[in-house]
Order: C-alpha cells, then sequence, then structure tokens
C-alpha cells in the first residue's frame, strides 16, 4: 500500500508578509472512499489509503486568515521528501502528515505533528479548492468544537494545468507595486496579452492607470514583459517557483533591479477571448468553488419560516427629493408595503443542531392586479447606514425600491449589515449596533455552530440571504420567475455584484457605485466589511470576476464621473473602466449585455432620466472609450477619458415593461 505524505512549508514573502504552502490532491466531486471513521484513526505505522489523483500536489493555504502554509500530498514510500507527504517550516524540520483518512463523503482528515503540539486536519475539497478546520491536541479530536483553526487553499496542479491566465502582485522594482496579468489575446492563439495596474509606492496608495504590456514571453515558467506606456520603457525577465515570480528589471538607462510577485486571482476568468464552452465550464466551476470559500458550501435550506407582517401603506410620497430623476411623481405609489422575516435551518456538516440564519426586509405588492404572467421581480439592497425600509423613502440616498415599486414590480428589500462585533472584531470594530437598528437593520449574527467561528463569510452570508428572499418571491403564484432584477448601491451594489454573479435566476442586475479594485481598496481607507476572515479575497477573484460570472445575461454597472470612494485616480471613473473591461470578454464569448453607465453624479444611483438635474447629460450615459484604440495601443487615455454618449433613454428599458398603477 502506498503511503501519502503531506508537508507544510511556512516561509517569508519579500513583501515582509508571511506566507506558505500545501502540497496535496484533492478527491474529485463525488468520489468515495472508504476509510476509518473519525473516531477510529490508524496509527502512523498502519498503511494509509491511496490519495485520488485531484489530491496530490501543492497546495497553497492561509490558516486563520493570515498564517501561510504549503501541504504537500503524495503516494508512494521512501524517505526523500517527495515521496512522504510533509509539513514545513522555515524555522523547523518538515513534519510528516500522519493518520490519513477520507471519509465516504470525500473529507480529507490527518494529523502533522507541529511545533505547536500534534494538529489534526479536517478538510474538504471541491474542484482544487481546500477548505477546512483544524485542531491543536494530543490525541484526534471526538467533538467538532475543537476544530477552532481554519484554513482555506488552492491547488497549484489544478491551477496550473495551463500557463494563462495568470494574475501576480509584484514589487517592481523593490519600491513600486502593481498588479501584471497574463494572458492570451484568444483560445488556442500564440499571442499574449498583459496588462499592469501601478498601486503602490513603498507600501502607500499611489494608484496609476492600467497600462498595456507587451508580453515577449510566458511559458509557464520564463515570463518576459516590457511597459511600452511607461517613459523608462523598462523590460522584465522573471522565472516562476511555485506562487512566486522573481527576476531583472531593466531600465531604459541600462540600470537594473530585482522585482518580486506572488500569485493571486487564481479563480480569474482573464483577459483575453474565450470559447463559449470555456467561458461556461468556468463559470460553473467558480460558482462551485466560490460556494466552499465563502457560503459554507452554499447548501439549501433544510427550511425556512418566512413571517409576513400586516399590509400597511408607503411611506410618504417624496418623489422628487434629492438627486431622484425617475420621474416619480408621474407613477403614483399604489403599493403597500409589508414587514418580512427569514428564518431558516442549515445542516450542521458535523452532523449537530441545524446552524441558523435569519433574516429581515420588507416586500412592495402593487394594488393593481398582477398582469398576465405575474409581476416582475426586484431584489432591492441597501448600502451602509440604511436598511431595507430606507429603500422605499423618496428622500434617502437608496430610493430605488419606490421607483421599482411605483412601477409595478414586485419589490423584495433584504437589509444588508454587519455582523455583530465578536463576529468580526479581526478585520472592524465600528458599527456594533448595525447600521440602521430602527427599521430593523441591526446586527446580523454569523452562521456558526456553537463554540466555533462561522465557515463563511460576511458576503457570503449576505448573498445567501438575498438568495432566500428570491426563493420566497419566485414561491408566489403572483410572479414572473423570468423576469427578476437586483439593484443595490455602494455595499448594495458590492451584494448585487455577488448574487447576480452567484445566483442565474436573476436576470438583470444593476450595480450602482460598487467596489473595483480589492488591492487598491485594502491601502485606499474603505470600510473592511468586504474582507475574509479566513483568507485573502483578492488572493481568488477581484470584482471583474463576479462581473464576469454575470455573462450571458444584463449587467449595468454604474459609477459617478466624481465619485472618489473607491479609487484616488484624478478619473476615478477609470477604476470602473478597468472593471468592465476584464469583464468583457466573458460576456463576448455568451452574449448577454454589460454596461458602463457612467453618469455626472458621484456616488448616487441614477436611472437615466435626469430632466431638470442636467439635461445635458440626459439618458444611459456610457464611456466613448472602453478600451485603448488600435492606433494608440499602449496609450492609457482611454481610462481617464470622460466622454460619453448615450445609449438609452433610462434603465427601465432594459427590463419588461410594465403598466403606470
Amino acid at each position: 500500500m502506498l503511503r501519502p505524505t503531506l508537508a507544510f512549508i511556512f516561509g517569508l514573502s519579500l513583501g515582509g508578509a508571511c506566507v506558505g504552502r500545501i502540497e496535496a490532491d484533492s478527491p474529485a466531486p463525488g468520489t468515495q472512499l472508504a476509510s476509518a471513521a473519525p473516531s477510529d484513526v490508524p496509527s502512523a505505522s498502519e498503511p494509509a489509503p491511496s490519495l485520488p489523483a485531484d489530491v496530490v500536489g501543492h497546495w497553497y493555504a492561509t490558516r486563520n486568515g493570515g498564517d501561510r502554509v504549503t501541504l504537500v500530498f503524495a503516494n508512494g514510500q521512501g524517505p526523500s521528501a517527495g515521496d512522504i507527504s510533509h509539513l514545513e517550516k522555515t524555522d523547523d524540520a518538515a513534519a510528516p502528515i500522519e493518520h490519513v483518512t477520507i471519509d465516504t463523503d470525500g473529507t480529507l482528515r490527518f494529523g502533522v505533528d507541529e511545533s505547536d503540539g500534534m494538529t489534526w486536519y479536517r478538510l474538504t475539497i471541491r474542484d482544487g479548492i481546500l477548505a477546512g478546520r483544524y485542531a491543536v491536541q494530543e490525541d484526534a479530536p471526538t467533538d467538532p468544537a475543537a476544530y477552532a483553526g481554519r484554513l482555506i487553499a488552492w491547488r497549484d496542479e489544478t491551477f496550473g494545468a495551463d500557463i494563462v491566465p495568470r494574475v501576480w502582485d509584484v514589487s517592481l522594482d523593490g519600491h513600486h507595486q502593481g498588479i501584471v496579468r497574463i494572458d492570451r489575446a484568444a483560445a488556442g492563439s500564440s499571442q499574449l496579452v498583459g496588462t499592469l495596474k501601478p498601486y503602490a509606492t513603498d507600501g502607500r496608495l499611489d494608484e496609476q492607470p492600467s497600462e498595456d504590456l507587451d508580453v515577449r514571453r510566458w511559458d509557464g515558467a520564463t515570463l518576459a514583459f516590457v511597459r511600452p506606456a511607461s517613459p523608462a520603457q523598462a523590460s522584465f525577465e522573471g522565472t516562476v517557483s511555485g506562487r512566486m515570480v522573481a527576476g531583472t528589471v531593466t531600465a531604459g538607462d541600462g540600470s537594473t533591479a530585482p522585482w518580486t510577485g506572488t500569485r493571486i486571482e487564481v479563480l480569474t476568468h482573464g483577459i483575453g477571448a474565450r470559447t463559449s464552452a470555456d467561458t461556461a465550464d468556468w463559470q460553473a466551476r467558480t460558482r462551485a468553488r466560490l460556494g466552499l470559500l465563502a457560503l459554507g458550501g452554499n447548501p439549501q435550506p433544510l427550511s425556512t419560516l418566512v413571517t409576513v407582517g400586516a399590509s400597511q401603506g408607503p411611506i410618504a410620497d417624496d418623489a422628487g427629493e434629492l438627486n431622484r430623476d425617475d420621474d416619480g411623481a408621474d407613477w403614483p405609489q399604489t403599493y403597500g408595503l409589508q414587514e418580512l422575516s427569514f428564518d431558516s435551518a442549515i445542516a450542521d456538516p458535523d452532523g449537530g443542531a441545524p446552524l441558523l440564519r435569519h433574516a429581515h426586509g420588507w416586500v412592495a405588492t402593487p394594488e393593481a392586479p398582477a398582469p398576465p404572467g405575474g409581476y416582475p421581480v426586484a431584489l432591492v439592497l441597501n448600502g451602509h447606514g440604511s436598511s431595507a425600509r430606507d429603500v422605499f423613502d423618496g428622500k434617502s440616498t437608496y430610493w430605488y425600491g419606490d421607483a421599482f415599486a411605483r412601477r409595478g414590480f414586485l419589490v423584495v428589500a433584504v437589509d444588508v449589515g454587519h455582523r455583530p462585533l465578536g463576529d468580526r472584531a479581526s478585520l472592524y470594530t465600528d458599527k456594533t449596533e448595525g447600521d440602521d437598528a430602527p427599521t430593523g437593520n441591526g446586527t446580523h449574527p454569523a452562521i456558526e455552530a456553537a463554540g466555533l467561528t462561522s465557515d463563511w463569510e460576511e458576503d457570503g452570508e449576505r448573498t445567501w440571504d438575498v438568495m432566500r428572499a428570491l426563493d420566497y418571491a419566485l414561491g408566489r403564484p403572483d410572479v414572473n420567475p423570468r423576469d427578476v432584477t437586483a439593484v443595490g448601491l455602494s455595499m448594495g451594489g458590492e451584494v448585487t455584484d455577488w448574487v447576480a454573479a452567484m445566483d442565474t435566476r436573476i436576470r438583470v442586475a444593476f450595480a450602482a457605485a460598487s467596489p473595483t479594485d480589492l488591492t487598491i481598496l485594502r491601502l485606499h481607507g474603505n470600510h473592511a466589511c468586504w474582507r475574509w476572515q479566513r483568507g485573502d479575497a483578492g488572493e481568488y477573484l477581484d470584482p471583474g470576476d463576479l462581473a464576469a460570472l454575470v455573462a450571458s445575461r444584463v449587467l449595468v454597472r454604474e459609477t459617478g464621473k466624481r465619485d472618489p470612494t473607491y479609487s484616488d485616480l484624478a478619473a476615478p471613473f477609470g477604476s470602473a473602466k478597468e472593471v468592465v473591461r476584464r469583464a468583457r470578454p466573458a460576456f463576448d464569448a455568451l452574449g448577454g449585455r454589460l454596461i458602463h453607465y457612467l453618469h455626472f453624479d458621484a456616488h448616487a444611483f441614477h436611472v437615466g432620466q435626469y430632466c431638470a438635474l442636467d439635461a445635458a447629460d440626459d439618458g444611459v450615459t456610457t464611456p466613448i472609450d472602453e478600451a485603448p484604440s488600435p492606433a494608440d495601443a499602449w496609450s492609457t487615455s482611454w481610462l481617464v477619458d470622460g466622454a460619453t454618449v448615450e445609449l438609452l433613454p433610462s434603465i427601465f428599458e432594459l427590463l419588461p415593461a410594465s403598466a403606470p398603477n
């Protein structure tokens, strides 16, 4: 019997952050292998099961959100590290992986005698992604609550099967940082394309427009490119080792300096053209992988109890207040409001009592009878400091819930908010009372088993709440299940990105003033509630990848020309242009519509009918320049060009027509 081996490796990145790797192969989805039960762990001297091929390999992991390790799994016998699964640290000898079992459900279990003590791992593997928990104690735990530590990882052999796409977070010369993206120009093409996004100098935010690169070589091991847009036209050569790249940069004057990088965004769709089949396959795999990483496996609820309150009239008619531009007064408030609550039970992966999730919101139902086929549905999401009720207030920044309700939509608004302090203190410590407790949007306790921290990320919980609200809406006999729209501003736009990416029942999505580049957000002073507690979200994806997951449907990313919320660029909307450009290849492959609605305003939602607000910019206006022109391929001027053209009179032109109430 071959003996599987595993290694943990700890090390320091050149940027000073603790890094590491895990090498291992994971069982294929659905694979079932007979093994000892968790309470019947074999001794180290007993033969362990042969590992499935997709478990064997190198897994780069993060423990508890910061501690980097590398797991190495191999089938074999012998004294060499290449034959024995082991855990390695910079200050310790490699520690072999022992007591390996694979449960019938595919859960991988093993122990490692680390410097801190015997550590027991219990991990779920899904298509190159690994997530789970670990416990530090002498004997294999029988109590699930002992697994207090958390770990996520990705498999190098899975995400290195093809040489593209690749994304690295790089130190360009020891002082300047940037994001390098490399891809094929098209499927099967030998032509390589690349971009560089400079974002920092000596660790401080110093964002510059994204540049196209002249990629001279990339064969999976050696990378060479030139920066034609840079005055020095520096050239880079480097060699890849694991998730790291390192080499030499040569400036125009012949001077040289070292450069280094770390692989990120391993789930990315890339920046090159793809076939429709490849893009659809990427979407399906990525949704499943994100489900494991951020949504606790994205389970269906065991049950959901929906409580609907008494009908009440809408909030006082204040159409036209603030910067509202939807001719609200022409569409009377002929709808009723009802308070909603959703109480869901979720299966505990460890077999304990069901996990619970409570969500809150409001539903607006038109007074007019449903049209043939049923009411169209709008899922409406608030931003920071607001609530689901607030979206029906014409004086609110989030007035769009009222706008959709006036037009005959069944509007389900879901409170988007924050966890209690105890569930996320490692990330941020404000909003201790929630966002708008008087209207029901208090804090939202994490989905977690008793005695354990959560296996979910906050955006995952927010997304799951909205999907349960959609379950409720589509369970009504008076709605049209083919006409579902999601809309949100700011944090609501962020969750709209996630929900539209993960739930294909949504046909149209409006993500207004949604986050752009996650690397920028870390240094920009933005609120930290988008971050993951188990690891670095940016190691796995970027907002452009969420947008690419909506391809074949309709996505409108709405930004203002004067909104510096997510970018310090002189033309801050340039960062939004970059996101749309990265997502465009997925829509080119699968169809649908991807629209960058660039309006005159700042951090606001608009529908396009500006009327007296700014008559010169009426309509849904889109950038004239959405990519470098062929005549000036290396120019960055397109990113700072705010010239627009009217595409549609209003966003409602993209939605099913509804008669006035």
